[in-house]
């Protein structure tokens, strides 16, 4: 998550995520669970910036 919050850059955000994603699925669900609030925060946040400037790219992934 603190690398999402200081990458700059959409192609940079949008590898984040697309990264994130892939090795998501392999976290323990216990650890899911305990780090769910900073998560979304971080994935809020994204959603807000993202949502008016016409990057689908980015809001895709951070739906998905």
């Amino acid at each position: 998550m603190e690398t999402l919050k200081s990458t700059e850059g959409d192609e940079g955000i949008a590898a984040t995520i697309s990264l994130l994603s892939m090795g998501i699925k392999s976290v323990p669900q216990a650890v899911l669970r305990k780090q769910f609030s900073e998560a979304s925060e971080v994935f809020v946040d994204l959603l807000e910036r993202y949502a008016e400037s016409g990057s689908n790219v980015i809001l895709r992934y951070v739906i998905g």
